[in-house]
């Protein structure tokens, strides 16, 4: 009786043992541990694109590429063909891209009608769009209108990564900001701001409360 008794603690206490291992178990086997944010921090410094491929330190440091709204220089020969060209696609000139005729197009006993070609015009006609420019990136890292993601260099060097909040913060802040609507509209060159932010630190991450450009 003694050795039932004994046998049946012993596999009640195991089973117990198992049970309360699980979870340990599954949870290491397929959860990466993260750390716990840090305390509230303010923090200041450059705000760039998150998205750059060139992340050193030396990069980080170098102004935004110039911006210069000029048109390339053009010979006589290629600005008469490039207006030719225009007035056969029905603008009046070269210096006026917005007043387009939009006559009938025909090619090979095949007419377009002017609704149908200023449609598909639009993909050959992308070079003329004012913020073409902002929607490209920016080699030394600076913010674009094609940047989605946002990180904060510190002064010693380190990059912080913002999170989804920080992202949303820092493009209405750029939005607001001087330099960054002529950015946007295609008025200016890619920017470099500084910026305050108040927020907790978890890895190399941000986890942002609030977010102030300073300059």
């Amino acid at each position: 009786m003694k050795t039932l008794v004994s046998t049946a603690t012993t596999l009640a206490l195991a089973a117990f043992l198992a049970n309360a291992q699980t979870p340990n178990a599954v949870r290491d086997r397929g959860a990466t541990p993260q750390a716990s944010p840090g305390p509230i921090v303010t923090l200041t410094g450059t705000l760039v694109d998150a998205g750059c491929r060139n992340r050193s330190a030396l990069n980080m440091s170098l102004p935004a590429v110039p911006f210069s709204a000029a048109a390339p220089a053009q010979t006589s020969a290629e600005i008469q063909a490039g207006s030719q060209m225009r007035a056969g696609q029905g603008y009046q000139n070269s210096s006026q891209p917005a007043q387009q005729q939009n006559p009938q197009v025909s090619a090979s006993g095949v007419t377009v009608d002017s609704k149908t070609l200023a449609s598909e015009r639009s993909d050959v006609l992308e070079h003329q769009v004012p913020d073409l420019h902002a929607r490209q990136m920016d080699p030394t890292c600076a913010i674009t209108g094609n940047s989605h993601g946002f990180s904060l260099v510190l002064t010693d060097g380190r990059m912080l990564n913002l999170d989804d909040g920080g992202d949303s913060y820092a493009t209405v802040a750029i939005q607001g900001s001087t330099a960054g609507r002529a950015m946007l509209n295609g008025n200016g060159g890619g920017i470099k701001p500084q910026a305050a932010i108040k927020g907790r630190i978890r890895d190399d991450q941000i986890l942002v409360q609030s977010l102030k450009l300073t300059k």
